[in-house]
Order: structure tokens, then C-alpha cells, then sequence
């Protein structure tokens, strides 16, 4: 990044209220305003014709309204990685307060500014993002009630049974409407969408709604940052002699690496490229499960190396 700013302004997001910190030279105000997008603008205002960056936790969508804020204002900020700063929440203080923790993400901005990367809000990947929230919903929503049925199989109680599959029913409809509408909203967005998935067997509509955004929004980092940004980056363990787990993968976009999981599965099937590279794999003693996250690497890459080689 370039040359330090002069203001560091942490905000600790809740639903209702934003607890503020401003870090200036040797100073420290903290403030706090309501969580709605005409009392951010107003206070922000003049920190925009400054030289000010913001750093907040990315949480939810209780974040939407100062981003766009942020955006209109033109004052840059940062999303930080919730797993990355919990390590230095934990070990910079032992009391939580807002206070404190918008302290604590002033002093992460300030601390670690040339390492963070600039965010800009996009309306349309929120949308993108709730509809992948809500469809994750009504996945799990499903399972608890097939879960359910399968305790009531040896229960005489046919009319929740039927309640059960109507409720079933309902929610395959409407997962299926979710999804079509989502997809829709991708293949606009994203151009490529349709011909990525009818050129190559295993990368299906579930591809296109949890996997395809994220690269197509991350299409100017390397290759190998996007396999770590999403939780595909094999990452070592150990501690002296005694601590020794091997590599392992963890971290990053949960929906979207299990999905790419998923698709590998479908993938070491029946596509004949990932197919290959599944039985050399397995062939040269690499275990089922390290041979599939190998391939769903190597999915994730060559999406992003063929359809967006462009795009860099």
C-alpha cells in the first residue's frame, strides 16, 4: 500500500450500533453512532477528506450499510478475516467490550496496514451471498427433518408423517426455485457460467452458485492465493519434535471448498482429465481423501486459468 495514513478507524459491528475507535498519532477517541447508513455518512464525513482508513470484522450482513456508506464517502477500508484477527484479539486484550475490540481493530489496521487489501462493496454479490445463506439454510432444514422421519419409522403416527413430507416437499420447490434464480443472477454476472459447465463433466449448477463467484471476484490474484483464500493451500503443523500432524487443509470460504469437494467426487468419475490425475494420484499412495482435495484444487485452477486467464 502506499504511504501510511494519519487517522486508524476501527468499528466493532452490531446489529444496532457501531462502537467506534479513531487512533491518530498518540490519541484515542471512541464514539459510538447507530447502525444505519445516514448516521455513518454523517459521521464519517469528515474523516473522508482526511487521510483515514477503516478496518471492521466481516460480519454478516450487519456490515452492509457502513460499507456502502464507506463507498459513497470514498474512505478506503478493510474486511478483516475473522479467523486471522480472533488470534490477536485473544492475546491483545483479557477484557471484551466494544470498546475494546474496536480499539483492538484500529490498532490491527495500524499494525498490519501494508499487508491489508483495500474492499469495495458489491450489491450484487451480497445478493449472491443471501441467497447462498439461505439455500445452506434450507439444506440443513431438510436434513433435520429426513433425520426426523427416520426416528419416527418405527412410530404408527401417519399424519406427521405426512406433515413431514409435505414440509419436504415444500422445501425441495423452493430450493429448486432459490437455486434457479440464483443462477440466473450468476450467468449475468459471470458470462462464462453456462459454458463452464456444459464443456466439463462434475461442474454442475452447485459449481456455478458457491465456487464461480468467488473466483470470478478474485480473478486478479494468482492461482495458488486463490486456492488459499478459498482453503485449499495445504498448511503444515508442528511444534518442535513432539507435534507433528502433517499438512492439512482448513480455513478460508467453507461453501465454497466443501462444494468444490463435492464436484470432485462427480469429477474422478467421470471427467476424463480429473479422472486421471484422481488414479495417478491414488496409483503413487496418496489417500482417497488427499487425492479428491488434490482434484478439487486442480478444478478450482484450471477454472480459473482457462476462463479468466483474461481477466488478470
Amino acid at each position: 500500500m502506499s504511504e501510511k495514513p494519519d487517522y486508524f478507524i476501527g468499528v466493532d459491528v452490531s446489529k444496532l450500533t457501531l462502537s467506534i475507535c479513531v487512533l491518530h498519532k498518540n490519541t484515542i477517541n471512541h464514539f459510538e453512532i447507530s447502525n444505519n447508513k445516514s448516521d455513518i455518512i454523517a459521521f464519517f464525513a469528515m474523516y473522508a477528506n482526511m487521510r483515514s482508513y477503516a478496518t471492521f470484522e466481516n460480519t454478516n450482513t450487519y456490515n452492509y450499510d457502513l460499507m456502502r456508506a464507506f463507498d459513497e464517502l470514498g474512505l478506503p477500508y478493510t474486511r478483516l478475516d475473522a479467523f486471522k484477527f480472533s488470534h490477536f484479539l485473544k492475546h491483545n486484550s483479557k477484557n471484551k467490550t466494544d470498546k475494546s475490540d474496536a480499539y483492538a481493530i484500529a490498532l490491527y489496521g495500524s499494525k498490519f496496514y501494508d499487508e491489508l487489501g483495500k474492499n469495495e462493496f458489491s450489491e450484487e454479490f451480497a445478493l449472491i451471498k443471501s441467497y447462498q445463506s439461505g439455500l445452506t439454510q434450507l439444506n440443513k432444514i431438510s436434513t433435520q427433518i429426513q433425520n426426523f422421519n427416520e426416528a419416527l419409522s418405527n412410530i404408527d403416527n401417519q399424519t406427521l408423517k405426512e406433515a413431514m413430507f409435505e414440509v419436504l416437499e415444500t422445501i425441495k420447490e423452493q430450493k429448486k426455485k432459490v437455486e434457479d434464480e440464483v443462477f440466473e443472477l450468476i450467468c449475468s454476472i459471470v458470462p462464462q457460467t453456462k459454458e463452464i459447465i456444459k464443456e466439463n463433466k462434475g461442474f454442475g449448477k452447485s459449481f456455478a452458485v458457491y465456487v464461480l463467484p468467488l473466483i470470478y471476484l478474485n480473478k486478479a490474484r494468482s492461482s495458488n492465493e486463490l486456492a488459499s483464500y478459498i482453503g485449499l493451500a495445504p498448511l503444515s503443523y508442528e511444534s518442535g519434535t513432539s507435534v507433528k500432524r502433517g499438512m492439512h487443509i482448513s480455513g478460508g470460504a467453507k461453501l465454497a471448498r466443501n462444494c468444490l469437494f463435492m464436484c470432485s467426487l462427480t469429477a474422478s468419475k467421470y471427467n476424463e482429465h480429473f479422472s486421471a490425475i484422481y488414479k495417478r494420484l491414488i496409483k503413487n499412495g496418496k489417500g482417497k481423501k488427499v487425492a479428491l482435495c488434490a482434484v478439487a484444487r486442480k478444478m478450482l485452477v484450471f477454472v480459473k486459468n482457462i476462463y479468466f486467464k483474461d481477466d488478470r
